[in-house]
């Protein structure tokens, strides 16, 4: 990973070197962001199947996703034992902040 974090020229680059593609291509590097992204949610949507959590935040217990009604009132998931964030399968159950 570059120091200052991965950029999407460095993705682009990195997706080049590891497809193999030659550095004059007929496909335009817009479509390859195209096919980046919908290898990035199709990923996503895997992990969130099996590990939700793991895309939550692992900071302060007020920093955690929260949902929020329509009068206003806030609820988040809390957390486990562990401090990770709880989510939850089928009904959801919440803590009143």
């Amino acid at each position: 990973m570059p120091s200052t974090g991965w950029e999407s020229t460095d993705i682009l680059a990195l997706f080049n070197v590891l497809a193999g593609r030659p550095a004059a291509d007929a496909v335009t590097d817009t479509s390859k962001y195209l096919r980046l992204t919908r290898a990035q949610n199709r990923i996503i949507s895997l992990m969130t199947a099996v590990a939700p959590n793991s895309l939550y935040p692992h900071v302060a217990y007020g920093s955690l996703p929260t949902l929020t009604t329509t009068d206003n009132q806030v609820y988040t998931f809390g957390t486990d034992t562990n401090g990770y964030a709880k989510s939850r399968w089928g009904r959801a159950a919440s803590t009143r902040t």
